[in-house]
């Protein structure tokens, strides 16, 4: 259909990756505020898709879910295609959204995230009109009350995830990795909401691991990198105890693994390798099969999109 002003507005489709937990998250110094933050660890697999199909223009701004449930993602776009009227001059439309989730809940993939960012992107897509990455993710945090820095990715960013911004953008790419992805807590699903902060008074180890970030990016040094993501894990562990940490730690050693990562308010984990699956898949191989004789549920094995 078009608009008076002959503006066309279609059907329009969006998507939206998942992640596999974060290398990194606690408390770091932001211009002189101690704020919680998170380095996240990308997945190639696709989170969330979404259409949004508008029904009526220039009648205001007004959004039908289906589900019903998914209240975030209609708000979220409520207020995107509200700033794109303001902002942009894009018609007032309301319309249907369609979302279909590709995610389990609650596991620390970003299931949340990946339905609020699909749904936008369908919004932007129907209106043609499109918006800063940030923007998106100031949107998905204001719908959320936090949000997964999913328009980012396969970027290195430290994200506020409670603000919805970057704190340190990193420069420079992941190294190439492997990650065996296993569940933890017998994959019972976790209130994210109910997690509680990271102590301020770990800000120094926090700001430490940060700076140990930053030189293995720049250095492209998945051990280093792996290092980093085994001591966040470790500290996790007064927030949301993982039983299982210490056979992933056992089975990574063993193996050649570079470190251990976890979903820091989830329950999925992963074992870390440097390189291609090409060239280390035997490993990788005896470290999954170590890990399921300790009772420790392996979902497979991919590489970590870099984006280089």
């Amino acid at each position: 259909m078009t608009t008076t002003a002959g503006t066309l507005v279609r059907t329009g489709t969006g998507e939206a990756p998942a992640h596999h937990g974060e290398l990194l998250q606690g408390v770091f110094d932001d211009g002189g505020d101690c704020r919680p933050g998170l380095l996240t660890l990308p997945w190639h697999r696709v989170g969330a898709t979404a259409t949004f199909r508008p029904t009526a223009i220039g009648q205001g701004v007004s959004v039908v879910v289906n589900p019903p449930h998914k209240t975030r993602a209609r708000l979220a776009t409520e207020q995107l295609l509200t700033h794109l009227r303001a902002a942009h001059g894009a018609p007032a439309v309301s319309g249907v959204l369609h979302l279909r989730g590709r995610l389990p809940v609650g596991v620390g993939m970003g299931s949340s995230s990946a339905d609020v960012l699909a749904a936008m992107r369908a919004a932007m897509d129907a209106v043609g009109a499109t918006v800063e990455d940030a923007d998106l993710c100031r949107f998905g945090a204001a719908a959320e009350g936090a949000c997964d820095p999913l328009a980012h990715l396969p970027r290195a960013v430290l994200f506020a995830q409670r603000q919805g911004r970057v704190i340190e953008e990193f420069g420079a790419a992941l190294p190439p990795m492997v990650v065996l992805s296993c569940e933890t807590g017998a994959g019972r699903p976790v209130e994210t909401e109910g997690c509680a902060a990271p102590d301020h008074a770990y800000l120094p180890d926090y700001e430490r691991l940060r700076a140990r970030v930053r030189s293995a990016l720049a250095t492209a040094d998945p051990a280093a990198l792996g290092a980093v993501a085994t001591e966040s894990a470790e500290l996790n562990q007064e927030r949301l105890p993982k039983v299982e940490l210490g056979h992933l730690k056992a089975a990574c050693l063993r193996h050649g693994g570079v470190g251990v990562q976890v979903a820091h308010s989830g329950n999925v984990a992963g074992v870390l390798f440097a390189g291609g699956s090409a060239g280390i898949l035997p490993g990788v191989r005896r470290c999954a099969a170590q890990l399921e004789r300790a009772g420790v549920r392996v979902h497979g094995w991919y590489d970590v999109p870099t984006g280089r």
